[in-house]
């Protein structure tokens, strides 16, 4: 890979290291005009190089209409072969932590992504550095790695998703470092990590089932906007969550969502929800006051949905529900209901809900 002016003479190539520099400096001035002529004489010895850094930092200035189509149908075949060349290496590199027993890893530049299951069950772990390349952690990637304890990331991280499993199990993490950039986690992602306490991403799209299961120490949940339901099991025994801001967008809290959430005191739930699952508040002792938004648009709430919750006070009854499950409210003895809208048990089963 060859940059040259106008008038320069190809017979009279300078060095690679001058013919680089040359290139590098003429795009940092952003000099569209200059030419860019690819030769394929060894192009492999400095080749790869060249296109990493065009393809991370010079990509909205590199003006592909300089050179020929078949040139550029080359360039796409190169990269992909240079991809399949780095998946190879973290592989190698996979089997080079687990032989070396290392502890901290930092993972090299180009990564983009961890592979599944790939480092499931190194004990030796302790600490990951990924890259800023990083775009998705595989499912089961860091599964039941027992040692490890912190997960960070370097500034302006393209991580994206972080697959079902990925940390399942990592019973000592108790620092991850959530990139903002993230839109996905996966099922079970952070299951049964008993000493995680984590922020959640602002511009999260997709949270799977039990995602957050048996994070004891798990402080605050804020749902962002985009989510339209909290998932199945979600924050099941999350026993040191306190503070839960559901976004207006949620429609639907699954069942078993907070099951045990034994620090939860209040909470608020958005005129948005229609359906409030079976057990989804099951035993969250210390919960005194449930707030529904005016205008509510709730119709169920689900069997067991409250069951347990000794301390709960208060809480208003929306204008829309239709059903209440068997034993909703079991075990609620003093709860005192607030607001009874008018028809509100307007053609209501009787079997199926006891005021306490």
């Amino acid at each position: 890979l060859y940059p040259i002016k106008n008038d320069y003479d190809v017979n009279e190539r300078e060095n690679e290291d001058k013919i680089k520099e040359f290139m590098f400096k003429q795009l940092d001035k952003k000099k569209r005009e200059a030419s860019i002529l690819f030769c394929f004489i060894d192009f492999q010895n400095f080749g790869e190089e060249i296109l990493d850094k065009i393809d991370e930092e010079y990509k909205e200035i590199f003006d592909y209409n300089m050179i020929s189509r078949q040139i550029v149908q080359f360039y796409h075949i190169f990269k992909k072969k240079v991809n399949m060349k780095k998946q190879i290496n973290i592989d190698e590199f996979a089997i080079k932590v687990f032989n070396e027993k290392k502890d901290n890893i930092e993972f090299p530049d180009y990564l983009e992504i961890i592979p599944l299951c790939r480092f499931y069950a190194f004990d030796a772990i302790v600490s990951l550095i990924f890259p800023s390349s990083l775009k998705s952690i595989h499912n089961g990637a860091f599964e039941k790695c027992y040692s490890l304890e912190k997960v960070t990331f370097v500034e302006k991280s393209h991580l994206e998703s972080i697959g079902n499993f990925a940390f399942y199990e990592c019973i000592k993490l108790s620092v991850f470092q959530m990139p903002p950039s993230v839109t996905s986690i996966g099922a079970g992602a952070f299951r049964e990590c008993p000493n995680l306490n984590i922020s959640f991403p602002p511009n999260l799209k997709s949270l799977g089932d039990h995602a957050f299961y048996g994070c004891a120490k798990l402080e605050e949940a804020i749902i962002p906007k985009l989510n339209h339901k909290i998932s199945y099991s979600e924050f099941f025994f999350c026993t040191s969550l306190r503070k839960v801001e559901i976004s207006s967008n949620v429609e639907i809290i699954n069942n078993y969502a907070f099951y045990k959430c034994t620090s939860l005191q209040t909470i608020k739930i958005p005129s948005s929800v229609k359906y409030i699952g079976n057990y989804a508040f099951n035993l969250c002792t210390s919960l005194t006051k449930i707030i529904f938004e005016e205008n509510s648009q709730l119709t169920n709430i689900g069997e067991s949905a409250f069951d347990g919750c000794e301390n709960l006070l208060s809480m208003n009854i929306p204008f829309y529900i239709q059903t209440i499950g068997p034993n909703a409210f079991n075990k609620c003895s003093k709860l005192k209901l607030e607001v009874l809208d008018s028809f509100v048990f307007y053609d209501f089963a009787s079997n199926e809900f006891q005021i306490p």
